[in-house]
């Protein structure tokens, strides 16, 4: 990656700084087309996507926490919920 390129990544597409445009996360990044990397819609890090807009909702997939899972002391809940995050 180039530097701008890595500098794109970080600084994501989607947004004037304090505004989300239609149809943008909070985290989107945008493709590299040269190198065959996607734009990629990412919030909320391993927890899925939180709707910051109702149009979104039906779009986004919110998973349980894994420290709130971890409570649930059961190891075939964790790999259930495990392979279905793998799945998505």
């Amino acid at each position: 990656l180039t530097i701008d390129e890595k500098y794109s990544l970080m600084n994501g597409v989607g947004f004037d700084g304090w505004t989300q445009f239609d149809g943008y996360y909070i985290g989107n990044t945008p493709a590299i087309e040269r190198l065959k990397i996607p734009s990629l819609k990412l919030q909320d890090a391993g927890n899925g996507f939180r709707t910051s807009d109702s149009r979104m909702v039906g779009q986004v997939t919110s998973w349980t926490c894994a420290l709130g899972l971890a409570t649930a002391w059961d190891p075939e809940l964790v790999r259930e919920w495990a392979s279905a995050v793998a799945d998505e």
